[in-house]
């Protein structure tokens, strides 16, 4: 797991940073937070060399002011995440769960992954 590598953590921890992870390191426990770094990492982040972390902290601070206040997202009715926050209108759960495992529940006897065992 890349967030408990010592070296990783090391560099956060010099960097007066501090670790947060899910408690069994499931990204599926968090995956709005899962989703969001993906975005910019797949936006910005991929689309340049830091040299140093005054060099990301130039592009990833923009960023993440551009994805709350310019960028709608299909998940808010196509508003900001500041207009949903700020607005009135109760939004509706546009995504559904994947599985029976990200729902949390357990599948009927046969139908969950013991009935693919051989």
């Amino acid at each position: 797991m890349q967030y408990a590598y010592p070296a990783y953590t090391e560099i956060v921890r010099n960097e007066g940073m501090r670790i947060s992870m899910t408690q069994n390191g499931d990204p599926l426990e968090n995956a709005l937070a899962e989703r969001v770094n993906g975005i910019l990492k797949q936006e910005w982040l991929y689309l340049h060399d830091f040299a140093d972390i005054r060099a990301l902290r130039a592009v990833l601070e923009p960023a993440i002011e551009f994805y709350n206040t310019w960028r709608p997202h299909a998940s808010n009715n196509f508003l900001t995440p500041q207009q949903a926050e700020r607005g009135q209108e109760i939004l509706e759960n546009r995504w559904k769960k994947k599985s029976w495992k990200a729902r949390g529940d357990y599948p009927p006897q046969g139908e969950g992954l013991e009935a693919n065992r051989t």
